[in-house]
């Protein structure tokens, strides 16, 4: 009954969100989902403000399976082609080169506050390439070598980075969606002068409505909701499967990969076997793309109403300078290389890209929501196949190498280089092959 009780309180504020957006004009002019104000409504009404509604404690558990799910269901039913393959490849360079950019200037920034306030872990500026680029489960991954070594303040500083993530994510995310759709760089999303009234929220006209998906087999045997979310769910046990077999019987270091690449594992392996077998009909991609999309409102609100205000308390001042700097320097270089190396819809594949870099792998999709409500861009894919799959080596490998080689002499050094090797492979791959010399005022590529 926990479940239910946090369930159903997180879906009365996902409504008493949509409710308040119909009513106040602003929220709907700056694009500002339901989900987002209903999740601030929740935590102002919840115990660490007014304490007028309780929030169970499963409510701030749900960021984790809600974000596998997500996640899985960005990249599972995804058609890989050669007409796509440069969307993927750029968006894989400009998710490695702000990676490296993160970690360098992490490490760089937090070993100058070092000089300043002794108390804090060595390389602690690590933790941003993981509390801004994971959110609060990769940081809470990499803490383990910190607390083993007796720097147990180190999880604290990566949980309060990883919640400031958050807030940035969609704070400066959502200038970052006003801005471009203004200027007119968003290919799905018109001026808003332009828009028809409906965008922006009450009833769909009835000539404008879609479906969510559609059935691949007759309701007699299974359901059509049922069986795609079966399918899900058996990408997520696939990936579970594999990280316990790799990291039992060929490398153990595998065993850290966070619980939230477990559906994409999966997915990578699963779906191509559906092809070869020749049942990948079964997959409705419509439908799992809708799945993905619920579980995202409720993460969302949950993950907002959970933000741990009391968290801000210890070491104050470094976090926030450093929190401060990297969001300047993520936002700049979202913005200056998508332009520069994304030739198909580069503002949305930005935002996608911002969101994660800073937030997480759902405010990333948030914002790409504000843009892109129905799921028509590449970006989406992109972000699955580039962002993930084809980058997975690298944050996976840092989330268990990273931390040892921190706390290992000569720490601060091989971290820099390693952060400007990340950083300038992929920045000389794009200087080389994806370099777009001039747009138009609309954001596209001239021939």
């Amino acid at each position: 009954m926990k479940f239910m009780w946090g369930f159903a309180l997180v879906s009365l504020f996902l409504a008493v969100g949509c409710l308040i957006r119909e009513i106040v004009p602003l929220f709907k002019k700056l694009f500002i989902p339901a989900s987002i104000i209903g999740g601030v409504v929740y935590l102002i009404l919840g115990p660490q403000v007014l304490g007028v509604v309780p929030v169970p404690g499963d409510v701030g558990k749900y960021a984790t399976p809600l974000t596998i799910i997500v996640l899985t269901c960005s990249i599972f039913g995804v058609k890989f082609n050669t007409s796509r393959l440069r969307t993927y490849l750029d968006y894989t360079v400009v998710n490695n080169l702000v990676y490296g950019m993160e970690l360098f200037t992490g490490v760089a920034i937090g070993a100058v506050l070092s000089l300043m306030w002794k108390a804090l872990p060595p390389n602690w500026g690590i933790n941003i390439v993981y509390s801004f680029y994971g959110g609060h489960g990769n940081g809470a991954a990499s803490a383990g070598p910190f607390t083993e070594a007796g720097y147990t303040d180190y999880l604290g500083i990566v949980l309060i980075s990883a919640t400031i993530g958050l807030i940035v994510a969609m704070v400066v995310g959502m200038v970052l969606v006003n801005w471009g759709v203004r200027k007119g760089y968003a290919v799905y999303t018109k001026k808003p002068a332009d828009l028809p009234a409906y965008f922006f929220g009450g009833l769909m006209p009835a000539d404008k409505r879609k479906s969510v998906g559609e059935e691949r087999t007759s309701a007699s045997g299974i359901n059509a909701l049922a069986l795609q979310l079966s399918l899900v769910a058996v990408c997520i046990l696939v990936g579970w499967t594999l990280r316990w077999g790799v990291a039992t019987y060929l490398w153990k270091p595998f065993g850290k990969v966070s619980d939230v690449a477990l559906g994409i594992l999966g997915a990578v392996v699963f779906w191509p076997l559906l092809n070869l077998f020749r049942v990948d009909g079964y997959v409705d991609k419509k439908t799992i793309n809708n799945i993905g999309a619920l579980c995202l409102e409720y993460l969302i609100t949950a993950s907002v109403a959970t933000l741990n205000l009391k968290s801000f308390k210890t070491y104050f001042a470094p976090i926030m300078i450093i929190c401060t700097a990297e969001t300047i320097l993520c936002a700049v270089t979202c913005v200056a290389a998508c332009a520069k190396f994304c030739r198909e819809q580069w503002f949305e594949k930005m935002l996608r890209l911002f969101g994660q870099v800073t937030g997480s792998a759902s405010t990333g999709l948030a914002l790409l929501r504000c843009v892109d409500p129905y799921g028509e861009s590449c970006a989406l894919d992109a972000a699955g196949v580039g962002g993930s799959v084809l980058s997975m080596p690298i944050w996976v490998t840092m989330i268990a190498v990273g931390p040892m080689l921190a706390l290992a002499e000569n720490g601060t050094r091989n971290l820099l280089l390693v952060g400007l090797a990340i950083f300038g492979v992929p920045l000389a791959i794009g200087l080389m092959f994806f370099r777009v010399r001039e747009r138009s005022m609309t954001g596209r590529p001239l021939e």
